[in-house]
């Protein structure tokens, strides 16, 4: 009876000790994943890399700026963004006031790195997000992101403009109506930005006055169009100014773009630009 205690003690232990190296592991995962070294903890560090302006009207002109710790030496070769709507402009201080950064400029520990960037809202809407990654000599990417949620002011019905297509010689109308999405009143404007001669433009109150909350407007191509394909941008403007984000913002209206894609052909035309008569013998007619 006792060598059976002692076998069953025995057995007892060597089955816990047997767990003892899974044991062992994952207090070596948990201390390695405590030890690992964080984002950003490279030669350039910042609290927040990405920023959130939650929502924002469409057309918006928002601006930010990180400044960004030196750890290391190193230097910046580029500050690429994803977006043309987005630009980026970078400082650096060192013992002193922020000046302009020289692109591939030495920096060292100790200074500071600052990042302004502008985000253009305009023709954006939904959830959307921009970076701004640097780069260089053994720099890994370093991104700084931009969270916003955009939310168009004004609204155009339909949503998308019809394609039209038409001959030369001939003109086209279409109608859609514009007004604002929490119903305020407002006046609106074409800027006829990129338009030519033959595209016109009619717009109309909803009311007898000059600011409504809705606006019946007519787009009109003449005849004198040529032959081709165009992508016209029908810029309408209100009188209803967007909150600035900083004094920096340059002043601006709530704004919308419909877009009408129009092509134009000719009285004849080949459905396949060019004929293939395949093999044939010589003197054949």
């Amino acid at each position: 009876m006792a060598a059976a205690g002692r076998r069953h003690a025995t057995n007892a232990m060597m089955a816990s000790l047997s767990g003892l190296p899974m044991f062992l592991a994952g207090w070596a995962g948990l201390l390695t994943a405590c030890h690992r070294p964080a984002a950003g903890s490279g030669p350039l560090w910042t609290e927040t890399p990405r920023h959130e302006f939650g929502i924002v009207f469409e057309g918006s002109l928002l601006t930010h700026e990180w400044e960004l710790d030196v750890r290391a030496p190193l230097s910046i070769q580029a500050a690429k963004t994803d977006c043309g709507c987005t630009l980026a402009q970078l400082e650096c201080a060192r013992e002193g006031a922020f000046e302009t950064y020289g692109y591939g400029s030495p920096l060292e520990a100790g200074d500071h790195l600052r990042v302004r960037v502008r985000y253009d809202t305009r023709g954006r809407r939904g959830p959307t997000q921009r970076a701004v990654t640097l780069t260089g000599p053994g720099l890994d990417p370093f991104a700084l992101t931009l969270n916003a949620e955009i939310q168009p002011w004004l609204r155009c019905e339909p949503q998308d403009l019809p394609f039209t297509r038409l001959l030369e010689g001939s003109g086209a109308r279409i109608a859609f109506e514009v007004s604002a999405v929490g119903g305020e009143t407002f006046a609106l404007r074409s800027t006829r930005l990129a338009l030519p001669d033959w595209v016109r433009l009619t717009l109309t109150p909803s009311g007898s006055t000059e600011r409504a909350a809705r606006w019946h407007v007519e787009a009109e191509i003449l005849p004198t169009i040529p032959r081709g394909t165009f992508s016209y941008p029908l810029e309408l403007v209100s009188d209803v100014p967007i909150p600035a984000q900083d004094a920096l913002s340059e002043p601006r209206s709530f704004s919308l773009i419909p877009n009408w894609t129009v092509q134009v052909l000719g009285p004849v035309a080949l459905s396949i630009p060019t004929l293939d008569f395949g093999l044939v013998g010589s003197g054949s007619g």
